[in-house]
């Protein structure tokens, strides 16, 4: 209290002094009074536990100013102890542990200085050639060159992490190695982006990856494969462990129903993410970026072609084509519509799919381009 009032603190009432600890805590903002249990301290001098506080780490009463215990920060150390000679020190607390990456996360660093010898420089050597076991290196080389294609190709960094875990998930159950590594990996990326609802064609992922087409489709059904099987090995441990369950559990107690329980769950888990198919809603937007259509324009092309789309899927117009050629024989129909110029040659080529493929779709759109464009 003197701190507040210098020369008074000995003619304050106990209400004066309470009226002035609440002051003092209000000013405060860095008392960690909140963090620790008070209510079990009491004060012999004073009789009382109003006075108990935490000042700088350490309980003590602030009426008399007995020391009751020195509280010890349980929480991570982020200071830098930095001598006076000025030499670089680590900081107290490492990176963040990778789930994909388990073993080489638990590595520690050696640091070297300018008196160590080369047995030391050697040791260091070592340390870090066997830091990191083989497998994590080989998938950590992997997962960089992952993300530079992904950046590149404008992808968010959450379809990426979603990339990373599929191809840590699946690679284990195989060998890949060349272009087969390649294409797998391609799958993974593909997958992740159709899960985040943003998928893109085999096309532009054998773009983004520079192989050909033909190896993107085999990855895409080793993908399929190697999922299945992992799916039924999971399948096997959790019935398995149900069984031990079951013969350990009572009935009652949910252990007869509990395999058929998990089973359905991971099924309807499985039916929900992996079997996902893309549809117009997925490429319209990216394909009207791509036109370079008036800025006034585009939320009416935006909303004319999801139109478009919308009611030539519901009465079945274009049942064979795909979704891309679909959306892109809508966006012709609405850039005529809306007057702009846009000839087929360079809708196929935004869209990449043939002129041919795109004229047909056009010419089945065209037969019902009245009930198409009508507004209700």
């Amino acid at each position: 209290m003197a701190d507040l009032l210098p020369g008074v603190g000995h003619r304050l009432t106990d209400e004066d002094r309470r009226m002035l600890d609440y002051l003092r805590l209000e000013l405060d903002p860095c008392d960690t009074e909140e963090a620790v249990d008070l209510s079990s301290w009491w004060c012999d001098g004073c009789e009382t536990d109003e006075h108990i506080h935490v000042e700088t780490e350490t309980v003590i009463c602030r009426r008399c100013g007995e020391i009751f215990e020195n509280i010890l920060d349980q929480g991570p150390e982020y200071r830098w102890f930095t001598g006076d000679d000025r030499n670089p020190d680590p900081t107290r607390v490492g990176a963040p542990q990778n789930p994909l990456l388990p073993e080489s996360s638990l590595g520690t660093t050696m640091l070297l200085r300018k008196n160590h010898g080369n047995v030391m420089r050697k040791i260091k050597r070592y340390h870090t050639w066997n830091l990191m076991p083989y497998r994590e290196r080989n998938l950590w080389g992997i997962f960089e060159g992952l993300h530079v294609r992904a950046i590149n190709a404008g992808i968010g960094i959450g379809v990426l992490e979603e990339a990373k875990r599929l191809y840590a998930q699946l690679s284990a159950l195989c060998v890949c190695r060349g272009t087969q590594k390649e294409a797998l990996l391609a799958a993974c990326l593909y997958e992740s982006l159709k899960r985040s609802g943003t998928p893109r064609r085999p096309k532009d992922i054998a773009t983004i990856f520079q192989i050909n087409l033909r190896h993107v489709t085999k990855g895409l059904k080793q993908f399929a494969n190697l999922l299945n099987m992992d799916e039924r090995m999971g399948t096997r441990v959790v019935a398995a462990e149900n069984r031990h369950n079951t013969n350990t559990m009572p009935a009652a107690a949910g252990g007869a129903a509990a395999p058929v329980v998990n089973i359905e769950s991971r099924r309807a888990k499985w039916d929900s993410i992996s079997r996902s198919t893309t549809t117009f809603e997925h490429y319209i937007e990216p394909f009207v970026s791509k036109l370079e259509a008036p800025r006034n324009f585009t939320g009416t092309l935006v909303m004319m072609t999801r139109q478009i789309c919308t009611r030539a899927d519901d009465m079945g117009i274009c049942p064979e084509n795909t979704p891309p050629s679909l959306t892109a024989a809508a966006l012709a129909l609405a850039c005529s519509a809306l007057t702009i110029q846009k000839s087929i040659q360079e809708i196929a080529a935004v869209c990449d799919i043939s002129v041919v493929t795109l004229h047909k779709c056009l010419k089945r759109l065209e037969v019902w381009r009245q009930n198409l464009l009508e507004t209700k």
